[in-house]
């Protein structure tokens, strides 16, 4: 048995082909970078984020995500699986001979630990581990099939032990890679909850956040249980416009009648537009409104009383709001700049700018673009 790593024979330090591809498991490049190819490891890290965003904006933007937007999501998966082969023959090129026939004498741990990071048990089982190997399996394949929820936080904990024991269940774990087993363990620990943390919060704050429909006002577009995706970003580079539904903060006034979370509607009037509403119908801009996608096809103006009573606690639950405009859009009413009057689509249950005016551009978070549940009425939220 080869119990001694080899001398190198004055070559640069031999890398280990299967650790690179562990980096490039995390971040395509590492890899790369590990086997002391730098240009190309910071092209691929670069390449790699440019395409998460290119692909991450065309799944929350309102346009259809085209082929453009496909073909950036199909680039960042193969440039993802291709940088593991790349990161692997470069590790191997510049390496020395002896290292080589020492390393494809025995196991290799490293493969272990990659075989273990995809199934739990397939590195064991490569070790010849049949018994551990064989339980790790059954039990990732029962956590599948009875607790579902928990499989990628247990295998966020689990993982890191599990490729560990698989490294150490090797025979030959060579000197110049050893020490590193220690770093990726508590890499796979620390990385995927630190990571997960900050591009949560940064994601959500300020690209997109996912927002659970909780009241029927925006029926039949949006239904009580439906999630929906709401881009904040296109409005830093565009106006709001008609017809688009937007999330937003309270209003003052809804505040002051004790709602804090954010309300979803339908823009109907932008900044100059005149609106009323007349034998009940939406007038803009001395022009009936064609309104398909409401729910009766007809927009009642309420009575002070309504909004008081019915429209909040069919709608919302909260203590009554005094409306600002009695009887709103009963009379002909001009939006002021950077103001937005907003309906919900189902117009006998939404709570809207009929009861307490307008928006401020201010006060809008973001544009609701697209369903991503039930998967049956996945996709766009079309404008009609």
């Amino acid at each position: 048995m080869l119990d001694k790593e080899p001398e190198t024979s004055g070559k640069p330090s031999s890398k280990e082909p299967w650790l690179a591809v562990n980096w490039s498991m995390i971040l395509p490049g590492l890899g790369h970078l590990y086997a002391g190819k730098p240009l190309q490891g910071w092209g691929i890290i670069v390449t790699y984020l440019a395409l998460f965003v290119l692909s991450l904006f065309s799944v929350i933007t309102a346009q259809e995500t085209g082929l453009i937007g496909f073909g950036a999501i199909a680039l960042f998966l193969l440039l993802g699986f291709g940088s593991w082969i790349s990161a692997y023959r470069a590790a191997i090129r510049n390496n020395d001979s002896a290292f080589e026939n020492h390393r494809k004498t025995l196991k290799d741990p490293w493969l272990a630990v990659f075989l273990s990071r995809f199934v739990l048990g397939a590195g064991h089982l490569y070790m010849g581990k049949w018994i551990l190997g064989s339980i790790l399996i059954v039990a990732e394949i029962l956590t599948w099939i009875y607790a579902p929820g928990f499989v990628f936080l247990g295998l966020w904990f689990v993982l890191p032990f599990v490729a560990n024991h698989a490294y150490q269940a090797a025979s030959d774990q060579r000197k110049s890679s050893k020490n590193i087993i220690l770093k990726l363990f508590l890499l796979l620990i620390i990385a995927p909850i630190a990571l997960s943390v900050i591009f949560a919060l940064a994601i959500r704050s300020l690209i997109v956040e996912a927002r659970y429909i909780s009241s029927g006002g925006m029926e039949p577009t949006l239904k009580i249980n439906d999630r929906i995706v709401v881009d904040k970003v296109s409005y830093l580079f565009q106006t709001p416009k008609r017809r688009d539904i937007i999330l937003f903060k309270p209003t003052q006034a809804l505040k002051q009648g004790g709602f804090e979370n954010a309300f979803v509607k339908r823009i109907i009037g932008i900044s100059g537009d005149v609106v009323e509403i007349k034998q009940n119908v939406v007038w803009l801009n001395n022009q009936p409104l064609q309104e398909p996608y409401t729910m009766s096809g007809t927009t009642e103006s309420p009575s002070p009383e309504t909004c008081r009573s019915n429209y909040v606690t069919m709608d919302v639950e909260s203590r009554p709001i005094d409306p600002p405009i009695p009887i709103y859009l009963s009379q002909p009413q001009t939006i002021p700049p950077d103001h937005y009057l907003v309906l919900g689509d189902h117009r006998d249950l939404s709570l809207d700018s009929r009861c307490w005016g307008l928006v401020k551009r201010s006060e809008i978070i973001g544009q609701a673009t697209k369903r991503f549940f039930p998967f049956n009425r996945i996709g766009r939220l079309d404008k009609k």
